[in-house]
């Protein structure tokens, strides 16, 4: 098997990973970063949903674009990669204090912990502050993350249910 169409964890990466803080540019250009390293050998395989949004049901159209394409197959085999681009609902906002968000959220994590590592990673990435946000929390069920400031989520340490945290709340290995 070629390196890049190994599994995430062969290949030492988490399945799922969050990338957040305060910092929307560091956000965005570590994702970024993130996204073209663990891009699938073939560029039909990875797909960008985009999570700016400012409604609930803005919120519910991105999460069941998200869903879609994690459910749809790899063209031609191989290991799908799906970014959900800076998800402004897991803040603390309307969206992300929303029930139906925080159920479609749900939803989401049940689906993702049926796919095998093999077949699919999810990235998020999520600027601004998520740690007060219910629908952010229910993301330490399933994912790793990377905080790049202490001040939005909540300093340094380790987070809950085996996300973890660089002691230095960078976010940046080493």
């Amino acid at each position: 098997i070629p390196p890049k169409m190994a599994s995430a964890a062969k290949q030492g990466k988490p399945q799922h990973l969050l990338v957040s803080g305060g910092d929307e540019p560091e956000v965005s250009r570590r994702a970024r970063e993130l996204f073209q390293e663990w891009a699938p050998e073939d560029p039909m395989n990875a797909e960008k949903v985009d999570g700016r949004v400012e409604t609930v049901d803005a919120s519910l159209q991105a999460i069941a674009k998200t869903r879609e394409a994690l459910e749809t197959l790899p063209f031609l085999g191989g290991r799908k990669l799906v970014w959900l681009t800076d998800a402004t609902f897991l803040g603390d906002n309307p969206a992300g204090r929303s029930e139906a968000v925080l159920d479609a959220l749900k939803s989401l994590q049940e689906l993702l912990e049926k796919i095998p590592a093999s077949e699919a990673q999810l990235l998020v990435s999520a600027p601004g502050r998520t740690s007060g946000a219910r629908s952010s929390g229910s993301l330490k069920n399933w994912a790793r993350w990377r905080c790049l400031t202490r001040r939005t989520c909540g300093g340094a340490g380790t987070g809950a249910s085996g996300w973890t945290r660089s002691p230095s709340g960078s976010g940046r290995r080493g």
